[in-house]
């Protein structure tokens, strides 16, 4: 179901943009060793602030994730277009793996301002959809946090 993740590294976008980006390429040539290394057929993509790995192999991806200098945290995600209907297929994709006693807080942003729906109204609609599926979403204390991001 998931076909890449999402990297967080620390405190590089405290540093200036020349030594910020020259910090990002070589977090990103060790991923790719990484990679290499464990035979990971895994492709990287440097966006602001974050590393997409874009591969069908999670568990291998994460555990060299896990042995990499400067990952902070990831999160497996679901790489779709940039379309409400593909972002509505993927949600109800990850809220099917969970039990139905499950809540769910919907978080979305979208760095793309011309996308429609905005993301309050993306929130919204998502936020039927699970309920829809028989879930509860509930904002002040979820179990698990849907998260939306809508990028260029």
């Amino acid at each position: 179901m998931y076909n890449g993740l999402l990297i967080r590294y620390g405190e590089l976008y405290l540093k200036t943009s020349f030594v910020r980006k020259h910090f990002e390429r070589i977090l990103v040539d060790n991923l790719n060793r990484g990679f290499k290394d464990s035979a990971v057929k895994a492709r990287t993509k440097l966006i602001f602030g974050r590393i997409i790995v874009e591969t069908d192999y999670i568990e291998k991806a994460s555990r060299v994730l896990d042995h990499t200098f400067g990952v902070v945290s990831y999160s497996p995600i679901i790489i779709c277009d940039k379309k409400y209907c593909e972002i509505k297929k993927g949600a109800r994709e990850i809220a099917k793996k969970f039990a139905k006693n499950t809540t769910f807080a919907i978080e979305a942003r979208r760095s793309d301002k011309s996308f429609s729906p905005n993301s309050q109204q993306l929130k919204e609609k998502i936020g039927d959809e699970i309920r829809k599926m028989g879930f509860v979403v509930d904002l002040s204390k979820p179990n698990n946090r849907l998260c939306i991001e809508v990028r260029d």
